[in-house]
């Protein structure tokens, strides 16, 4: 396990704060279904937790706006790689924009049982894809520090937000 975690929100928390799950689905509903759906029984439940990065680059983890950053601790932390869900999000997206199949960034398989099903379980595995964008799914946590002093713009945490890069290397 990662010794550092991180979060990002526009709501200001103050250290020693904890957080638990808002119950709200965080991705498209038929995936977050799917992967209820092939949960293993040791897993915990997406929608009963708090999502965390390992690493403070923001931009492939989900998030979708700007936030300050915090470190927290995790309470029992299981990891997944998001990158297994990519191919079920493109898919979803060309069955609502056909436009958008000729699009090389979006390519990738169809919707289908047995796509959805391999995605799941190898999100699920723990085990990681070519290109792992890891989260760290937790009961709760509970702030330890505010690492941004201002709302930070998602993007500028690609490849790690460079105020922290010294302090908190890419593990």
């Amino acid at each position: 396990m990662p010794n550092n975690y991180f979060h990002m929100t526009p709501t200001e928390l103050k250290t020693g704060d904890v957080r638990s799950s808002s119950g709200f689905e965080q991705i498209d509903t038929r995936i977050e279904a799917a992967l209820e759906k092939f949960r293993p029984k040791d897993k915990l439940s997406r929608l009963s937790s708090v999502y965390c990065a390992i690493w403070h680059d923001f931009t492939r983890t989900g998030v979708t706006s700007d936030g300050y950053i915090y470190l927290v601790d995790l309470q029992q932390p299981e990891l997944h790689d998001l990158s297994w869900l990519a191919p079920m999000q493109a898919a979803l997206l060309r069955e609502k924009h056909p436009s958008l199949k000729t699009s090389k960034k979006l390519a990738g398989p169809d919707w289908s049982d047995s796509m959805v099903e391999e995605h799941c379980r190898n999100y699920w595995s723990g085990k990681a894809s070519a290109d792992p964008a890891w989260e760290a799914v937790a009961p709760k946590f509970t702030v330890v520090e505010r690492l941004s002093d201002r709302l930070v713009q998602r993007s500028e945490t690609a490849d790690g937000w460079p105020q922290l890069r010294e302090r908190f290397p890419k593990p």
